[in-house]
């Protein structure tokens, strides 16, 4: 008799893990949808830190709170790429324009962007969490987080680009101009 309920007891806790694995699947592919339907916004948070860096808060939205804290990386490369940041009046900080500029681009280099945005990509050369510390103060974490729906949270998270490395990277592939093609000397 303990047996059958030592059995029973691991074929439930298997069967919970299982279902926990596949719904952690099923929310990072609703959140990977979110970042192509440019379901995130974002913002300039402060001036350069380091030179051709940019620090901007990004709000993604997702199921779990963690997920969308991850997909904030992948967004905030995806604003830089397509959307530009607007800039922050009430902190004095500048808009950053959108890499690129010609909406053809992304349909010519379809395969170069969707490998470079993958999950756990390329993409995560050029973005960094910043406000991970700050997550274990309770105040500043609620500021950062914010249920909308009954199954839907919105998540600001802090995240250095690396902008200009960015840039170079895209003119290395051909993807865009060089700042100086234009000009003859």
């Amino acid at each position: 008799m303990k047996r059958f309920f030592v059995v029973a007891l691991t074929l439930c806790a298997t069967m919970l893990g299982a279902d926990a694995f596949a719904q952690e699947r099923v929310n990072k592919k609703r959140a990977d949808a979110n970042t192509e339907e440019f379901f995130y916004e974002v913002e300039a948070y402060r001036n350069k830190t380091v030179a051709g860096s940019v620090d901007v808060k990004v709000w993604s939205y997702g199921v779990e709170v963690n997920t969308a804290k991850e997909q904030a990386t992948k967004n905030a490369v995806h604003a830089a790429l397509f959307r530009g940041i607007p800039g922050n009046q009430e902190k004095r900080v500048q808009a950053v324009p959108a890499l690129i500029s010609d909406f053809t681009i992304e349909e010519k280099h379809k395969d170069f962007f969707d490998s470079l945005l993958k999950e756990h990509g390329p993409y995560m050369r050029y973005a960094t969490k910043s406000n991970n510390a700050m997550t274990t103060d309770i105040i500043q974490l609620s500021k950062n987080r914010t249920k909308v729906h009954k199954y839907k949270y919105k998540v600001g998270v802090i995240v250095t680009l690396q902008y200009d490395e960015l840039q170079k990277m895209l003119e290395q592939k051909g993807i865009i101009e060089k700042l100086n093609s234009g000009f003859v000397f």
